[in-house]
């Protein structure tokens, strides 16, 4: 998949829905913490490798969601800024 280039974003990489790429702007985020959440609401702490591709277990099945948060800090008196991004999937 291609990118839309927006503030944070998932993608596909490749024909496996074992990796997933987070994005930023379309540039990856390294090392960077996501959770994955499985139908039963158990969520999983994981986190992007250096270039930003998260790839999930093999015996991981069912409908799951990817998702991550980047909170940038107020610049003077103007608000925190919290950007979010999900991507919902199922595997077989």
């Amino acid at each position: 998949m291609r990118p839309m280039g927006v503030d944070l974003e998932f993608v596909a990489t490749g024909a496996s829905a074992d990796h997933f790429r987070l994005l930023s702007r379309g540039r990856p985020l390294a090392d960077y913490p996501i959770d994955l959440v499985g139908a039963d609401g158990k969520r999983g702490h994981l986190k992007t490798d250096g270039k930003g591709e998260v790839h999930l277990a093999a015996n991981a099945r069912g409908s799951m969601m990817l998702f991550a948060a980047v909170m940038t800090p107020p610049a003077g008196s103007e608000r925190f800024i919290l950007n979010l991004s999900t991507l919902t999937f199922a595997r077989p």
